[in-house]
């Protein structure tokens, strides 16, 4: 969650439960739906620095 609003955290970690869930909810389909979430996480942040207050 560092570098991302909190209050993001529980949307995400849902949303990352749907998608897997839409896709079979396997074991595998959570990984892939994390590691996506993650790259979009990361992507945005490179391109999004943070602002300090």
């Amino acid at each position: 969650a560092h570098g991302v609003a909190r209050p993001a955290a529980p949307l995400s970690t849902f949303l990352v439960g749907f998608a897997a869930a839409r896709n079979g909810g396997t074991a595998a389909d959570i990984e892939q739906a994390c590691a996506t979430a993650t790259g979009l996480a990361l992507e945005w942040a490179k391109t999004h620095p943070t602002e300090t207050r």
